[in-house]
């Protein structure tokens, strides 16, 4: 599939009459304007305007029910249109796409979408190619007066940063000659094609999620079953997240997912090939530092049977040596109803763990009375540890390092694990952990619990009884506010707001930080 984008003026129609006419010579073209539509279209939608702004936006819940609309009728569109023609060697030339909504929404008379549009286009199937064309403002304006100089300025800054982000994007002049576009686009799909024929095969096709340079997530695409089991690398703690991991679950049950351009990772897969059962694949995840990755491995079948923690730098390795070793001294300390995960393998770059049948949680800021009781009865134990002996702690018990289960709890992330921490730092840091980047619970909700109200006081004092440990319980999260300001990593992309909010926490307490 072919997509040619950018402002008016700067040939889009043009160069697909001459791109038809080339691509028909290697097979069947269908050829679409705007979107692909599957559903039907106004009278007024069929016509071209002289004057794109001249009416007046739909107000915003109309805005945003003509996005949904538009959305359907994408998926549609690839389902019902585009998949069968390129799989039979057929091409798709559609002109101006999805991503020209979110460039000049007031073209469809949107508002208030914006985000919520481009979010969407990063989770939907990308063109093999898409020509984006570009020229000076002045010479589009004296092409085709539709647009002010100023508009087409800001439309063509606004693709040119969008391009970075669109896999297969390609800029192209559109000053040239027709001639020339014409060279440079066909060069463009020419390329398509030699990626398409050496794409990988079998069960080792994987889709970037979202579409870009900088994905997040590696899933497999083979399979709906693959693409679906793959999706549990990764668990949703926003109520955002959560809708934006059901909507890729949804995707992939569809088959769209191998709609997506193929991509791969050769070095993970390197790294967990003989971790691979016969037949099966791996999800990843990729860390917020460099070189850091989670993968998912499954089966033939879809089954997850590991979960590998891959580090390839200096720092990252000896980490996750260190959290192999605290897995082994401080997990079996742990009493039902949590756990930690148990170790599979132990290598140089890599640890692989048993898989979790893990639920998502309805609400993850909320620390269960029998988690903290078990945390504290954890805490409540003696261990010696690199020569220093004390209570153990967990180090970075937090919402995200929880996994819910139908039987209880695992818990992940052990490198900070320690002997001789204080008491209550664990749920003291599940609390503000959650309180900081998931916004609950409240402040007030926080200060409330240290006087034993509301539920915090319950989950504090379950912890406190089961640690067999008195002490002054404000006294603890003032000195735990004031050491864990120090010890957040600077180069963390969230330190920053961490220690805002702590420093918030000790002036709403009366302590200066």
């Amino acid at each position: 599939m072919v997509l040619i984008a950018g402002p008016d003026g700067t040939g889009k129609s043009a160069l697909a009459d001459a791109l038809e006419g080339e691509l028909g010579r290697s097979g069947r073209v269908r050829r679409f304007h705007h979107r692909l539509a599957v559903l039907p279209r106004s009278a007024a939608g069929r016509r071209a305007s002289a004057t794109p702004h001249a009416q007046a936006p739909y107000p915003v819940p109309l805005s945003w029910l003509k996005v949904v609309v538009l959305l359907v009728d994408h998926l549609l569109g690839w389902w019902l249109v585009v998949l069968p023609l390129v799989r039979g060697g057929g091409w798709v030339i559609l002109e101006r796409g999805w991503w020209d909504l979110v460039i000049d929404p007031r073209r469809y008379r949107l508002q208030g979408v914006k985000r919520f549009a481009e979010r969407l286009g990063r989770l939907l199937p990308a063109a093999g190619a898409t020509l984006i064309l570009q020229a000076p403002p002045a010479v589009v304006r004296a092409r085709k007066a539709e647009l002010t100089v100023a508009e087409l300025g800001r439309q063509t800054d606004a693709w040119r940063r969008l391009a970075s982000g669109i896999p297969g994007a390609v800029i192209v002049d559109a000053s040239q000659s027709l001639e020339a576009v014409l060279a440079d686009a066909v060069r463009a799909c020419e390329e398509v094609m030699g990626s398409a024929t050496s794409a990988p095969s079998g069960a080792r096709r994987w889709a970037a999620l979202p579409p870009g340079r900088q994905p997040r997530w590696l899933i497999p695409s083979d399979s709906r079953a693959l693409a679906r089991a793959g999706l549990s690398v990764h668990q949703p703690m926003t109520r955002s997240g959560r809708m934006g991991w059901e909507m890729a679950r949804l995707f992939a049950t569809t088959g769209l997912m191998t709609a997506l351009r193929p991509v791969e990772d050769s070095a993970l897969s390197r790294l967990v090939g003989h971790f691979v059962p016969e037949g099966g694949t791996f999800a990843a995840a990729y860390g917020r530092e460099a070189n850091r990755a989670v993968v998912l491995i499954l089966d033939a079948g879809g089954n997850a049977v590991g979960v590998a923690k891959i580090a390839r730098d200096g720092s990252g390795r000896e980490r996750l040596a260190r959290e192999a070793e605290r897995i082994r001294v401080l997990g079996p300390l742990l009493a039902a109803p949590i756990s930690a995960p148990r170790l599979l393998a132990v290598e140089e770059q890599i640890i692989v763990l048993e898989p979790v049948a893990w639920r998502p949680q309805g609400q993850p800021w909320r620390l269960p009375v029998p988690l903290a009781a078990a945390m504290g009865l954890f805490h409540g134990r003696n261990v010696e540890l690199d020569g220093r002996s004390g209570h153990p702690g967990h180090g970075d018990f937090a919402p995200w390092n929880v996994l819910r289960t139908a039987t209880g709890w695992v818990l992940l992330d052990w490198e900070e694990a320690a002997a001789g921490t204080r008491p209550f730092a664990d749920p003291f840091h599940f609390l503000v952990s959650a309180h900081t980047l998931l916004g609950r619970p409240r402040q007030q909700e926080l200060l409330r619990g240290l006087d034993g109200r509301g539920w915090i006081g319950e989950v504090l004092a379950a912890y406190m009884a089961a640690s067999s440990i008195d002490t002054d319980i404000r006294h603890e999260f003032t000195v735990y506010l004031r050491e864990s300001i120090t010890t957040l990593r600077p180069l963390h992309p969230h330190s920053a707001r961490g220690r805002r909010s702590r420093r918030r926490l000790l002036r709403a307490l009366g302590a200066p930080d």
